[in-house]
């Protein structure tokens, strides 16, 4: 009986248990140099805005690194925000059929969708959807049940450029067509989705887990005066308030986090080497009951949980997580087994 109520403490444990949630952050400075909208993104303003790199696969849990490799760079002045998107990629396998402005179907070619939440929160954004040959349409979502489709900005535009080798955006924002101005400080939701289609559609989007039907977890835009550096511990003080424990976030060779006791910083590889440790530490727990009990599906189980990830960097961390997970569950599993068996 002992062991019954504990092991379901335990379940209950595992299952109360929060998963970690990755973040995906942008600074966002002022305009330094004029840029104007050709679609090619060779002005000088554009060259000292930082690179957002990191997108990941659409619409999938736990999802890698996306195969499409796509980059935004965000800038923003008293007019509004500038806003460009470099699709890399075999150009000659873009699909652009679609020309008429405001179309439904649009999502159907190559193209971005993007997506602004000034308030942060996850209920309501505007989205704005551009194809390869420059073709546009948007749209307003107040809250989860009201969606206004027949909404359309009055000051956006877009211009897009196809090279061999990419196809690009220039894109600019008023604030009126936003629904409210930036200034410093400020967090914003964002989301740039891409949409392919080289052998059938295939997505990439520039927060993991991001999507229409999951706002929250949009990336976070911080508006910055261009002057105070957004160093990791600034970083952790914009997004500690408005994420519930635990997060974790990279950026270069850093990990910002929060496991539950407040927002730390640690090198990634050593991140990682903590996650590997205590999934070998789950692993040991429960070798000795794989390996000396009867049930032979649970050994195989086991070996398959004892094999290392195959992914690099903080997908490779969410692999541990998961395999600790499940070890975990095959631990009490095991035992249960033995007890009543």
């Amino acid at each position: 009986m002992k062991l019954f109520i504990s092991a379901i403490a335990a379940g209950a444990l595992l299952t109360a248990a929060a998963d970690w949630q990755e973040l995906s952050f942008y600074a966002v400075h002022p305009l330094k140099n004029p840029i104007v909208l050709d679609g090619r993104l060779t002005d000088a303003g554009w060259r000292d805005i930082p690179a957002h790199t990191a997108y990941y696969e659409y619409f999938k849990t736990n999802p890698k690194p996306s195969p499409l490799k796509t980059e935004f760079r965000m800038a923003y002045d008293e007019k509004g925000i500038y806003l460009g998107v470099t699709n890399h990629g075999d150009s000659s396998k873009i699909r652009k059929f679609i020309q008429a402005f405001d179309s439904p179907d649009l999502w159907t070619d190559d193209c971005a969708e993007i997506y602004f939440d000034p308030a942060g929160d996850g209920i309501g954004y505007r989205r704005f959807i551009v194809n390869a040959i420059g073709c546009t349409a948007d749209m307003m979502r107040l809250d989860a049940s009201v969606t206004l489709n027949e909404w359309s900005g009055i000051g956006w535009m877009a211009k897009t450029s196809v090279e061999a080798d990419r196809w690009s955006i220039e894109a600019f924002f008023p604030w009126s067509d936003l629904g409210a101005q930036g200034h410093p400080g400020d967090v914003w939701g964002f989301l740039h989705a891409r949409f392919a289609w080289p052998n059938g559609f295939i997505g990439a989007v520039s927060s993991p887990n991001g999507n229409y039907m999951n706002t929250t977890a949009f990336t976070r835009i911080c508006f910055t005066d261009g002057k105070t550096p957004m160093d990791l511990k600034r970083i952790g003080a914009v997004l500690d308030p408005m994420t519930p424990a635990p997060w974790l976030l990279q950026i270069r060779d850093g990990i910002l986090y929060n496991d539950g006791s407040g927002v730390k910083t640690e090198k990634a590889d050593l991140f990682l080497k903590r996650a590997e440790k205590e999934w070998k530490k789950e692993a040991g727990k429960v070798r000795p009951l794989a390996e000396h009990g009867k049930n032979s599906a649970d050994r195989k189980e086991f070996e398959s949980l004892c094999a290392p990830p195959d992914l690099e960097g903080l997908p490779r961390f969410f692999q541990y997580q998961e395999k600790c997970g499940k070890l975990k569950k095959l631990y009490w599993k095991i035992r249960l087994q033995g007890e009543f068996n």
